[in-house]
């Protein structure tokens, strides 16, 4: 039961943390009329967010991976704390902005930090699901965080919604402290720094980086304008497009979950598969113009695509097991670069002519080349096995 309340305390954290970064999407409006900003200033909320996430994180953690983890935590959740105090009461859009930075730090560490304690609370065989069900925390947060954040903003002001979140942080740092062991978050050595890179270069490790990155290109590239190419491509009525986006983040909180069992039965068979679905999937999206059912279906099938999350994250924390904090927070950072990418490359080439129907093509290249990242990465491990073997 304590270990099934820990994971719980964990999975609040990752929601709180998750809900939070792309709430300011739907307060845009708000903070802009408050502050007295353009409504692309406020913009620079989420995006330098994400840059803090992909380049504070790692460096947080490399200054404090000699501390105990389960005190790091709540340090960080104090921290995040402290970030939504701020940003609750900014007098101005440059408070606000510092205000995000300082929650983008603990962001960062505290994905990372948050995996390496659910897999120690677990045995082997069960780590998969540990992962999938904390990091499942993002995906309600998709779900219900960030539609009930914006809906308190539209209430109740924009600054009530970082007050609640805030408390959302807190409560869940209390539930750590009651609920984690210390000894589940015991480091059972204090790696050197030389010890975090060194671990860096097992091809396991660097090649799922490069699989994740990759994904997470074709993969934002499409979800970045899914609400235009929903109306103006499918020809989905706009009064239900957040219906759909609601059923894609339900998608995407299922197949986390059932990615988590698959990874701890078939995760070679699992994340091989993932990559030939997903390009099934973006596929599919190319013949959605003018069918509202098939823009629908693709939509699903895309928040289905998250099955393979748990997969990536475990092959990269068992490759860096020897000493993992650096590399488990730069999961998080690969993810964000990816997402920055994508992002980037549809915006630059819809400026250019590019029609919102050849977006779905973003995310069948991106896939069929994640996909021949994993057979060439699976056929070297096997090798290297062998030859281990016959020495």
């Amino acid at each position: 039961m304590k270990t099934a309340l820990a994971l719980g305390a964990l999975f609040l954290g990752a929601f709180a943390v998750g809900t939070t970064e792309f709430v300011p999407a739907g307060l845009v409006p708000a903070i802009s009329r408050d502050m007295a900003v353009s409504i692309p200033t406020v913009g620079l909320l989420i995006s330098i967010y994400a840059a803090s996430v992909a380049i504070g994180g790692p460096i947080l953690s490399l200054l404090t991976s000699r501390f105990p983890r389960k005190p790091m935590i709540l340090i960080l959740m104090a921290i995040f704390f402290a970030g939504h105090i701020v940003a609750a009461t900014a007098p101005n859009f440059e408070t606000l902005m510092g205000a995000r930075v300082l929650i983008a730090l603990a962001h960062g560490s505290y994905f990372g930090l948050m995996a390496i304690i659910a897999m120690s609370l677990v045995t082997p065989g069960r780590q998969g699901m540990a992962l999938a069900f904390t990091f499942g925390g993002i995906s309600v947060a998709n779900v219900l965080g960030v539609p009930l954040g914006t809906a308190i903003g539209d209430a109740l002001g924009w600054r009530m919604t970082f007050w609640i979140v805030g408390g959302v942080g807190i409560a869940a740092g209390l539930a750590m402290a009651l609920f984690v062991p210390r000894e589940a978050a015991h480091r059972e050595q204090h790696a050197s720094m030389a010890e975090q890179f060194r671990v860096l270069a097992n091809p396991q490790v660097y090649l799922t980086y490069l699989m994740i990155a990759v994904m997470m290109v074709g993969f934002f590239a499409m979800l970045t304008f899914v609400s235009p190419w929903l109306t103006q491509v499918g020809g989905v009525p706009s009064a239900y497009v957040p219906w759909v986006l609601l059923l894609f983040g339900v998608g995407g909180l299922v197949s986390t979950l059932i990615g988590g069992k698959l990874n701890d039965i078939a995760p070679n068979r699992t994340l091989l598969f993932s990559f030939v679905f997903w390009t099934g999937v973006f596929a599919l999206a190319l013949f959605a113009p003018g069918n509202p059912t098939v823009a629908v279906l693709a939509v699903l099938g895309i928040g289905l695509t998250n099955f393979n999350n748990a997969t990536l994250q475990t092959r990269i924390l068992r490759g860096a097991s020897a000493a993992p904090d650096l590399a488990s927070t730069l999961i998080s950072s690969v993810f964000n670069i990816g997402i920055a990418i994508g992002a980037y490359l549809a915006s630059y080439s819809l400026e250019r002519g590019m029609s919102y129907a050849d977006i779905p093509w973003f995310g069948v290249v991106f896939s069929i080349a994640a996909g021949i990242i994993c057979v060439l990465t699976l056929a070297f491990e096997r090798r290297r096995r062998l030859a281990a073997l016959a020495a």
